[in-house]
């Protein structure tokens, strides 16, 4: 690792549409391919304990017996020598950071990624194997990222996966634009991509990754070198996520969420009318509400999941960007699609007892 520090790294968040995707053999190669193409410094960071952990075969390293959070009394401390000691490195020079020791930790992920940022400014670009963990607790900890890359299979189980994943980043407003599709052919005769398919045409998407045969991953630990026909085939992905860090370092790709709109956005009533009546027709559309009615609690109760799920679709592709924003006015929208408007705060209000209208 050079000495010169970095304050604003990007993080990369890598996961999968479900498991068994090869999330993390994909993590690893591209890493090894990118470093060879940029000559950056880059930091690898497992979520899995590394003695069960497929990720240091990938690598062509050994597991680490260190693991990141054993560092943190000396996180003020920390020097490029102490990473370099501390740590395993690839032949590419490619760090290898365990973040935790074992599964039997109340392990707490926003904890643990804050506590990467102590060593950010000592890489060009840190990405994180999130495959092992669950996808509420990948998005919880989705503010600390710059983007992800999620993986999918080409398989009608994975693939469907996907739209849950969609369902889920909408529903906490988070920019669909930060999570990068990216397909793998990870058995033979798996053919298509994602416009074939039709599916979560809200991402925006990687490419697709051939077939790169069996027990890839003993081979990889056998040679320990990077094989030239991997390189070739993985090169054209590196090089679009070369472009990705290129964007967040020039200030073109957002870092966070809680970037996004953090000036206060004014809300057009104008927009919630027509939110308002887009909500209407396609509930009514799918034959869920009759012409004329649209008050009562049992319809509210029955109609709102699906309502928030169109309300979620159509804010994403909305101008606003702030998630506060957006929650704001999605309620707003609901009070007016199934209750009184903005009267229906005012009437759940326990401490007003008379509304003049």
């Amino acid at each position: 690792m050079g000495s010169t520090l970095n304050n604003s790294a990007p993080l990369i968040g890598f996961t999968g549409a479900k498991g068994g995707t090869g999330t993390t053999t994909l993590c690893s190669l591209l890493g090894r391919s990118w470093v060879k193409n940029t000559g950056l410094r880059l930091g690898i960071i497992d979520t899995q304990p590394s003695p069960f952990s497929a990720l240091p075969p990938s690598l062509g390293i050994q597991p680490s017996t260190r693991h990141l959070l054993q560092l943190e009394p000396y996180f003020d401390k920390i020097t490029t020598k102490i990473l370099e000691n501390a740590f395993p490195h690839t032949s590419e020079g490619i760090a290898y950071i365990p973040l935790r020791l074992n599964d039997g930790e109340n392990f707490n992920l926003v904890k643990g990624i804050k506590a990467v940022g102590a060593i950010r400014p000592f890489f060009d670009a840190l990405w994180v194997d999130l495959s092992p963990l669950p996808p509420d607790q990948v998005l919880l900890a989705a503010d600390e990222f710059s983007s992800f890359v999620l993986v999918s299979a080409i398989e009608a189980s994975s693939l469907a996966a996907l739209k849950l994943w969609e369902k889920r980043i909408l529903a906490l407003h988070l920019d669909l634009s930060r999570f990068h599709i990216f397909l793998n052919q990870n058995r033979p005769g798996s053919n298509g991509n994602l416009n074939d398919l039709s599916v979560a045409k809200g991402f925006p998407v990687l490419g697709t990754c051939p077939y790169m045969g069996e027990n890839l991953s003993l081979t990889l630990w056998e040679t320990k070198n990077f094989p030239a026909i991997l390189e070739k085939t993985l090169s054209p992905f590196s090089e679009k996520l070369t472009v990705l860090h290129k964007n967040y370092s020039s200030g073109k790709q957002i870092h966070s969420q809680k970037e996004i709109g953090s000036s206060e956005e004014s809300i057009e009533m104008e927009d919630i009318h027509q939110l308002h009546m887009s909500l209407l027709d396609q509930l009514r559309r799918q034959g869920l509400m009759e012409e004329g009615k649209s008050t009562g609690d049992n319809l509210r109760a029955r109609l709102e999941p699906r309502a928030r799920e169109i309300l979620n679709q159509l804010l994403a592709e909305s101008t606003y960007r702030a998630r506060e924003t957006r929650q704001k006015i999605l309620e707003e929208v609901l009070d007016l699609a199934f209750g009184l408007g903005p009267l229906e705060r005012l009437l759940q209000n326990e401490e007003i007892t008379e509304v003049m209208v």
